[in-house]
């Protein structure tokens, strides 16, 4: 939708970053599944900025869906839990959120993601 219906308003908004964004993005374009991944679990930028530039930045709706969908998992799984503490506040003055398992579990889910980009990286520097 973002494409068709709002490519004028972003092109005249932030064309000249979508440029350069598109620039580096060809670069990595082998990488972009796990670079998707990793935009999907971090914080930073937010997910309505990833759904909107992808479409401008020729991200394929491929590596656009199964990205979201692996991405989103390991966060839905900490809301989860943070529900689940947030009901068992009414027997306990303890909420724990950020526990080790939830916070290996996203930091896990991470270096997974980016393994292969390591590895291509590796063998063509030694190549």
């Amino acid at each position: 939708m973002s494409a068709s219906l709002g490519s004028v308003a972003i092109m005249k908004l932030i064309g000249e970053r979508i440029q350069k964004w598109n620039q580096q993005l060809v670069q990595h374009k082998q990488h972009m599944f796990n670079y998707m991944i990793v935009l999907r679990i971090s914080p930073f930028p937010p997910n309505w900025v990833v759904n909107l530039g992808s479409s401008h930045l020729g991200v394929p709706i491929g590596v656009f869906f199964w990205g979201t969908f692996l991405g989103v998992a390991p966060p839905s799984f900490i809301h989860v839990q943070a529900g689940a503490a947030l009901d068992r506040l009414s027997s306990s003055d303890k909420l724990e959120i950020f526990t080790v398992t939830n916070v290996s579990c996203l930091i896990a889910v991470c270096i997974v993601a980016l393994i292969p980009v390591f590895i291509k990286k590796r063998f063509n520097n030694s190549a």
